[in-house]
């Protein structure tokens, strides 16, 4: 895929922290205020920055101040490391707190995410793998994660979710639900069959799928 720099004379109220090329651009101001979108763009083509640009431009709004990030256990990690870093404006970087899912229970990260929930007028920025919300306590923290703010939740990677009796698929069904804004993100949105997008699709609005 050809990718362009995005032209000096298109201008967006939206101040970015690194230059966009066109395409991310148009992506950003065609979704940026739509509750439910779904980025199905090509491999390398910077769905996450598209990601965090919405983040932040929503967060200036006073429209979110919670974030879930949904993805697979080997990807997870980048959102922190690279994503976020290189892409979060700086001022919205300063009134962010970042936490990653640890499901063992030691006192030191029941304290940490117990702490995690507390009110604050910060965004709060929560990282998971999607093997996580197999179980009971990653689902069990999410709802309420969910319930004590206005929340952007994104599934990085969307097939994870295509099966729509797996467990881990269910849950993301159920607490999208509980999202004020909703993402889905894959450059293969199919693999096997036109089903796999039942269950994405599902996420992001629910009567769309019916």
């Amino acid at each position: 895929m050809q990718v362009k720099f995005l032209e000096k004379n298109i201008v967006s109220d939206y101040k970015f922290k690194t230059k966009p090329y066109k395409h991310q651009y148009d992506v950003f101001m065609k979704s940026r205020d739509k509750e439910s979108y779904a980025l199905f763009m090509e491999q390398g083509t910077g769905k996450s920055k598209v990601i965090i640009d919405n983040i932040a431009y929503l967060f200036r709004s006073g429209k979110i101040d919670h974030v879930i990030v949904v993805a697979p256990k080997g990807v997870y990690r980048n959102w922190i490391n690279q994503e976020y870093e290189i892409h979060m404006p700086d001022d919205v970087k300063e009134f962010t707190d970042i936490e990653l899912w640890s499901p063992n229970l030691t006192k030191i990260n029941l304290d940490r995410l117990a702490n995690f929930l507390m009110p604050s007028h910060r965004l709060k920025f929560f990282i998971i793998n999607i093997e996580a919300l197999s179980s009971e306590k990653g689902k069990n923290y999410l709802q309420r994660f969910l319930n004590i703010g206005k929340c952007f939740f994104v599934i990085d990677e969307s097939t994870t979710i295509k099966n729509r009796s797996a467990r881990r698929t269910k849950t993301c069904l159920k607490l999208g639900r509980l999202a004020k804004y909703r993402r889905i993100l894959t450059g293969t949105p199919v693999t096997r069959g036109p089903l796999d997008l039942w269950s994405q699709i599902h996420f992001l609005d629910e009567y769309i799928s019916k």
